[in-house]
């Protein structure tokens, strides 16, 4: 099974939400970020996986570029949308008896 179509989905854009279609009105070459479906197979729902963590590990290292700035605010806030992230995942992690405790 090939992937699904983006046309007629919803994506996040930098100003709201934008169809797929209105995307490649719009930029010359999008990249877009679909959920996995049932439908799909074990090896592309796994495929789906390994490209969006891909993608966020290529995040980590830019996030971490920002520590940089001069500025406290864009830092604060960036350090407060990785928790967010993190939190929003729900994976407990840590070791055996030692978990690691996100703040809400």
């Amino acid at each position: 099974m090939s992937e699904p179509s983006p046309l007629n989905r919803s994506f996040h854009d930098m100003r709201g939400l934008i169809t797929g279609r209105e995307a490649l009105r719009k930029y010359p070459s999008p990249a877009f970020f679909m959920r996995p479906s049932a439908s799909q197979s074990l090896d592309e729902v796994r495929a789906v996986l390994i490209r969006n963590a891909d993608e966020a590990e290529r995040l980590v290292g830019m996030l971490r570029s920002w520590t940089r700035f001069e500025k406290k605010a864009p830092i604060m806030q960036t350090a407060n949308k990785l928790h967010d992230f993190r939190v929003s995942l729900q994976i407990h992690s840590g070791e055996a008896g030692r978990p690691y405790l996100w703040e809400e």
